[in-house]
């Protein structure tokens, strides 16, 4: 028998629309590495990454950090950045940066945000934005 000349019903697996947001162990491994970083900087603790990806892509990472640590991770993924205080309009933040790649990272970046909040005892909590637009 011939099959009709319609096209068939597709399976529910397929008329899903894709996830746009997730947020899980894969965002925490693969998050340094779309900016080309070997991963979280040293020192970094209680991190939680997303991943948001349809026409662009952005990952994101929120960690807790000492100072110290911070500015070394500074000093050696991004030299000559400084975070300042007047790139934090409309947000929480202490101080921020942002930072255009150029050349863009071979994992995919363009550009980097970064926002920390200090807390108390020398320690500092990192907003980190990776995205590609």
């Amino acid at each position: 028998m011939p099959r009709p000349a319609w096209p068939r019903r597709r399976s529910r697996r397929w008329n899903r629309r894709p996830t746009s947001t997730e947020s899980h162990d894969l965002a925490i491994t693969t998050s340094p590495y779309y900016a080309d970083q070997d991963g979280l900087p040293k020192g970094a603790q209680d991190a939680k990454c997303t991943v948001r990806a349809w026409l662009d892509t952005d990952y994101q990472a929120r960690f807790s950090i000492t100072r110290t640590d911070l500015d070394a991770w500074l000093k050696e993924a991004y030299p000559g950045t400084r975070l300042t205080s007047e790139n934090c309009s409309g947000t929480p933040a202490d101080v921020c940066a942002h930072i255009d790649l150029h050349p863009e990272a071979e994992g995919g970046a363009m550009a980097v945000d970064i926002a920390v909040q200090y807390g108390k005892n020398s320690t500092a909590v990192v907003d980190f934005s990776a995205y590609d637009v």
